[in-house]
């Protein structure tokens, strides 16, 4: 339809009596009719002008939009505005960053030609290399350069991100936890959102044993083996052998090595040896047996390593062996695990014998492999847990 046939159309004059009284939705409907969308969108562009709310005003700016032709500098008015109002909603949302938001908002503005505030918008969620291509398209130089720089400094930091995690999971596949925790700490450095590798980080530390004791679980009771200074005996959790009896104290007794010497750390029911009790202290030497109270008994066997064994008792077959200078002691008699576990700065090491395979973890055991909590090793159909 002409300007003249528009214009003297019935629906163009009841347009324009419905703008000049300020009821712009009736007048958008009547200039539709009269084909005019210029006019249209810049009634809409007036009704989100007087919107209540942002998600109202962004209505409105939809609704305009879609009449606005490209090209024409009503559509440069109608995607700024439509730009602005969709930053205003994230801004209102609590400070989050809704990325999908921001792209349209961005894309917006790089419609109407608002080069800086797309780079921004772009800056906001963190896709630098779009900011520098919306300043560049402004001839904004200083703001392109720095947007350039921050990119480079964000896919640098991706790469050491995607290098260190490759490297955590290889070492912990295969065995060296030390360096699995300094990937992951390169890692939690390297990344920017650093919440899920510092709860990998937290994990393996806490699975970490660097105490000189380990505990190892297959079918029948623990075997704890150990290299520490003093060996404790009691009910408290943190003793080198834990046990479960009511009439054991917490620290019920104490073996000082290398030459395994056995003394009552203070407890209630007293150490006895031969049914007597054990007033200073005595070295274990050979073989033979003390009770702690009369619910438990423990048998010894002193040689280069000291033995353990309860024979009576809630723990019952429950074993410690210490092993003293780095001496390994073999699973195979203990556990049926063909396999050696060892110290180094206290924390344990395994290798499986010459010539037999284990699986830590499911993977193939190579070499000597430093164990930690929950870690798994199975060969054939014996299977052991790091309690």
């Amino acid at each position: 339809m002409g300007f003249l046939s528009r214009l003297l159309s019935g629906d163009f004059r009841r347009a324009v009596a419905a703008e000049a009284a300020g009821d712009y939705a009736e007048a958008a409907r009547h200039y539709a009719l009269a084909g005019d969308r210029d006019k249209v969108a810049v009634m809409h562009l007036l009704r989100a002008g007087r919107a209540a709310t942002n998600a109202d005003e962004i209505d409105c700016l939809r609704d305009a939009i879609r009449w606005a032709d490209a090209g024409t500098p009503t559509r440069r008015r109608v995607a700024r505005a439509l730009g602005q109002a969709l930053l205003k909603r994230v801004k209102q949302s609590g400070g989050e960053r809704e990325r999908a938001i921001v792209e349209e908002a961005a894309e917006q503005l790089l419609a109407a030609e608002d080069y800086a505030a797309a780079g921004d918008a772009w800056a906001l969620i963190g896709d630098d290399a779009q900011a520098a291509r919306a300043y560049e398209q402004g001839g904004l130089l200083e703001q392109m350069e720095e947007a350039l720089q921050r990119d480079g400094r964000k896919r640098g930091a991706a790469r050491e991100l995607k290098g260190a995690f490759k490297d955590y999971e290889l070492h912990m596949k295969g065995g060296e936890r030390e360096a699995a925790v300094a990937a992951l700490r390169r890692a939690v450095d390297a990344a920017e959102q650093k919440a899920e590798y510092q709860r990998l980080l937290d994990d393996l530390l806490a699975r970490r044993l660097a105490a000189g004791a380990v505990a190892l679980r297959g079918k029948g009771p623990p075997l704890h083996v150990c290299e520490v200074p003093t060996v404790t005996i009691g009910r408290s959790p943190d003793c080198t052998l834990p046990l479960r009896a009511a009439s054991v104290s917490r620290v019920h007794a104490t073996i000082a090595t290398p030459e395994y010497v056995l003394r009552d750390a203070g407890s209630r029911a007293g150490t006895l040896i031969g049914g007597m009790p054990l007033a200073g202290e005595v070295r274990l030497v050979d073989a033979g047996r003390f009770a702690l109270g009369d619910e438990c008994e423990i048998a010894w066997k002193a040689g280069e390593a000291l033995e353990l064994v309860v024979v009576k008792g809630l723990d019952r077959g429950l074993m410690l062996i210490h092993a003293a200078d780095g001496r390994r002691v073999s699973l195979a008699p203990r556990l049926g695990l063909p396999a050696a576990v060892w110290f180094r700065d206290g924390r344990p090491y395994v290798e499986a014998d010459a010539e037999r395979t284990v699986h830590l973890n499911g993977e193939r055991a190579r070499g000597a492999v430093q164990l930690v909590r929950q870690d798994v090793l199975r060969s054939d159909d014996v299977e052991v847990e790091v309690a």
